[in-house]
């Protein structure tokens, strides 16, 4: 990687950091402008959260785990499975300070979404409703749950 971005004429704006400790991380998205992600297998949708919630706008991979925590155009943009689709997006938002302003802050307000006090409130509204439903035959109803979880919210 190093080859290329000299080859590439931009090897004085890219660092390298190499290995990160994990008590640091926050801090070095923090210093960051956007937040670009080309895996597709993100399962749960940390990394894109961590970023998130240090208010960085997501370029990513419409791909699981990361489509289930950023909505494409809000907290920012979820692109097919290409390079130049990936590239063209961030380079898009980098020519937008106003969008990455809005986008950055659409960010932080999703991530709020998924601090521990509200994941745990959903967890168990869920079980609640799963005992409720118990020998009845129904299955936990997650819009149910999820509108429990904003009346909750508004009390």
């Amino acid at each position: 990687m190093q080859n290329l971005a000299t080859e590439l004429g931009i090897a004085d704006r890219v660092t390298f950091t190499g290995e990160i400790p994990f008590s640091d991380v926050a801090a070095y998205l923090k210093a960051a402008n956007i937040f670009g992600f080309a895996s597709v297998t993100e399962t749960q949708g940390l990394v894109t959260m961590e970023a998130m919630a240090a208010g960085l706008p997501v370029v990513a991979v419409d791909a699981s785990g990361t489509r289930d925590i950023v909505e494409n155009e809000e907290q920012g943009y979820l692109v097919q499975n290409d390079a130049d689709a990936l590239a063209n997006s961030l380079s898009h938002l980098l020519d937008s300070p106003e969008t990455i302003r809005k986008l950055s802050a659409n960010a932080l307000e999703r991530a709020k979404t998924f601090d521990i006090e509200n994941c745990s409130r959903q967890l168990v509204n869920v079980y609640e409703q799963a005992i409720r439903d118990k020998g009845t035959g129904e299955f936990v109803n997650i819009e149910k749950t999820e509108k429990e979880d904003q009346n909750a919210d508004a009390n």
